[in-house]
């Protein structure tokens, strides 16, 4: 049997996709109703770093590179780990509720000023947008590997058998691709404050 975990694996979970989808929606409506009905803006009551791990552009480029990246990293290993055992179909649809409601707070927060409008489509949306496509690509993996775990639990197989080793040793190739894919993000994303601190500090 071919354990290889091609790219079509991202795309042969229709259902999957469509119920983690639903998931990271209700996130960003919870997330946008709490930004709407409460106040939690005013005097920065609310900062966008405690959330969604996005800085502002005043803090430097090495700084927002740290955080970005730090916050995609933890993201992925979450996936990652959840891969690692039976209950992915739990924590994965989990992690982008949490993820969909922060990213709601964090647009809302830049979006409630115009002084913070620009810095918000420029810096912010780029960036989470694209951490977010990333993250869910990667979740079809891990929800992949954890289900042939679920499925040698319950048969004959042993689940450190050696064509599950051989799974393994895909699926741990695809987290390391996907790291040097959300570093590359986090460099590019960090660059316009690299750019504002130049011109204005």
């Amino acid at each position: 049997m071919n354990t290889r975990l091609s790219l079509k694996a991202c795309f042969s979970f229709s259902k999957s996709r469509g119920f983690l989808l639903l998931f990271l929606i209700l996130g960003v409506l919870a997330g946008s109703a709490v930004s709407v009905f409460f106040p939690l803006f005013e005097g920065q009551t609310v900062f966008p770093l405690l959330f969604s791990g996005i800085p502002q552009l005043s803090f430097g480029f090495f700084l927002c590179f740290s955080t970005l990246l730090l916050n995609s990293l933890l993201s992925l290993l979450f996936l990652f780990f959840s891969g690692l055992t039976v209950f992915a179909f739990f924590t994965v649809p989990a992690f982008f509720l949490v993820k969909g409601f922060s990213v709601a707070l964090g647009l809302f927060f830049f979006f409630s000023d115009t002084a913070r409008l620009i810095e918000g489509l420029i810096f912010y949306a780029p960036a989470a947008a694209l951490s977010l496509l990333f993250l869910f690509w990667f979740s079809a993996y891990s929800l992949s590997f954890s289900e042939r775990l679920r499925k040698s639990f319950f048969s004959s197989q042993a689940p450190i058998s050696p064509e599950n080793r051989s799974f393994f040793q895909v699926y741990l190739g695809f987290f390391f691709r996907f790291l040097v894919c959300l570093m590359g993000i986090s460099f590019l994303s960090a660059m316009p404050a690299g750019v504002y601190s130049a011109l204005f500090s």
